[in-house]
């Protein structure tokens, strides 16, 4: 059990009654909690990916101009 599965189980408190009502409570609380962040840290990684595609094209392109506007050797002998 993690430091904060045990934090949210302390401010439950537990009566004797409800101790199975409330761990399953707890348990849907968590699957909940840790399937948006997984989306959220998805979705981070995947704009960052996309931040990363835009820079590598962004820099192709500038490299591409150059080459391309460079003085090219028309003198064919």
């Amino acid at each position: 059990m993690d430091p904060f599965e045990a934090s949210l189980r302390e401010l439950m408190g537990k009566d004797s009654e409800s101790v199975e009502v409330e761990d399953r409570r707890l348990h849907q609380v968590l699957r909940k909690a840790n399937r948006q962040s997984g989306f959220a840290d998805l979705l981070e990684m995947l704009g960052h990916a996309i931040e990363a595609l835009l820079i590598g094209v962004t820099h192709a392109s500038s490299a591409m101009k150059k080459q391309s506007s460079a003085p090219q050797d028309t003198n064919k002998e």
